[in-house]
């Protein structure tokens, strides 16, 4: 009884705070974003598939879905000042999103022409299967920069070294590397550390979407496609001409207001190299 009001009255301290209270607002606002996403990858009738190898590829939404629990779920933790799960998850995350991004290009990439399976596309299988084993995130990192679009925003807008810093940091937290890791977990947090705490996983969640964002759109833009052309066909008229270029009305706030908030020029470089009709 004694431990269950302890944690009742951690949650009451953090969530009250004026600095939480903000930071939810915004959390709550991020994961329903990636939930609009989903439905609307869903409802546009979008599919990664590939027949590799004699074997079949199918993906959805899956990846995504999942990511907007594991969302809910740092929420969670952070309302009981539980940090270092946060941040183990907050990991979690960026591997699920970046996931989805690997198997999008090793799809794009995929010709029944070609005689042998990539170890790529094996990779893909073997997910597929539950059979995939030390996959890592350099590799997927990696593999999407083959893609000189992506390679070039990367290096054009030097997003590889706040990238970089936010990796470290997590793995810091996932494989407790220090006393520090483990304190975060249970540590009284007054005004200051509620403050601190709450922008620092704020500016990783949001760093970590905007860029996964930033290369979807590069790789893969009709997913972001309104869906003004679907909804024509749907009701049986005959959709506006090239509807299927509009965006998304809430993908194109979130263009305007977080990925110009990393930095002004991305949303310039997504205009002159994607065919889509930005606002």
């Amino acid at each position: 009884m004694f431990f269950e009001d302890e944690l009742l009255n951690r949650r009451k301290v953090i969530t009250e705070d004026e600095s939480f209270i903000k930071f939810e607002i915004s959390l709550n606002e991020l994961i329903g974003f990636i939930w609009s996403l989903s439905d609307l990858i869903s409802w546009n009738g979008h599919v990664i598939a590939s027949f590799i190898g004699g074997k079949k590829f199918i993906l959805q939404t899956e990846l995504i879905d999942s990511a907007v629990k594991t969302l809910c779920s740092i929420r969670m933790c952070c309302q009981y000042g539980n940090i270092s799960d946060a941040n183990t998850l907050i990991r979690k995350y960026r591997d699920d999103m970046f996931l989805l991004l690997y198997f999008i290009e090793v799809s794009n990439n995929y010709s029944i022409l070609n005689e042998k399976t990539t170890e790529h596309e094996e990779n893909a299988v073997k997910w597929i299967e539950n059979r995939l084993n030390d996959l890592h995130i350099s590799t997927i990192l990696k593999y999407l920069a083959t893609n000189k679009i992506v390679a070039e925003v990367i290096k054009k807008h030097n997003l590889r070294n706040v990238w970089d810093a936010i990796g470290t940091n997590l793995n810091n937290y996932v494989h407790n590397n220090g006393m520090y890791y483990t304190l975060l977990n249970y540590g009284n947090f007054d005004k200051k550390g509620i403050d601190s705490f709450t922008k620092d996983t704020l500016f990783k969640l949001e760093y970590i979407t905007v860029v996964f964002m930033v290369i979807l759109i590069l790789i893969e833009a009709p997913f972001i496609s309104s869906s003004d052309y679907i909804d024509a066909l749907t009701v049986g008229i005959e959709p506006e001409d090239g509807s299927q270029y509009n965006i998304a009305p809430f993908i194109q706030e979130f263009i305007n207001k977080n990925i110009k908030k990393v930095n002004p020029e991305l949303k310039k470089f997504l205009v002159d190299n994607v065919y889509m009709r930005f606002e």
